[in-house]
């Protein structure tokens, strides 16, 4: 399992020449009268962490997202399957198919209807 991070910074947090210094790697928009957007993408566990997570306040912009082996999802206790879109067509709401879940952090879902697949699921992104 990976914790990830994307977190972006403006001109005016004046971090690119902190950055530079530590040799993080960080993707550069470039906007218009001269201002620009940082983004860092990273991992938890990555060394730069450590530099980077002091940075964050409250009106930083930070995605974050968890990613776990083909092997975590295997041997998990559970796992959540939902349809989707299917080549480019809806298949349903996904969340008909449970109920008493929270809308904020969905805990509390309980399927109410069967999920049929046709084939083994692709565990891979």
């Amino acid at each position: 399992m990976e914790i990830w991070h994307r977190v972006a910074f403006s001109k005016n947090d004046n971090i690119k020449e902190y950055l530079d210094s530590k040799g993080i790697s960080y993707n550069r928009s470039i906007l218009p009268n001269g201002n620009y957007i940082i983004t860092v993408e990273i991992r938890e566990t990555d060394a730069n962490w450590l530099a980077i997570n002091p940075l964050i306040r409250q009106n930083t912009f930070d995605f974050v997202w968890t990613e776990f082996s083909t092997d975590e999802i295997k041997k998990a206790k559970w796992v959540l399957i939902r349809p989707d879109f299917s080549i480019g067509t809806p298949v349903g709401n996904h969340w008909d198919l449970v109920e008493n879940r929270c809308n904020f952090c969905g805990v509390g879902w309980k399927q109410i209807h069967p999920i049929c697949l046709k084939k083994e699921p692709n565990y891979e992104r």
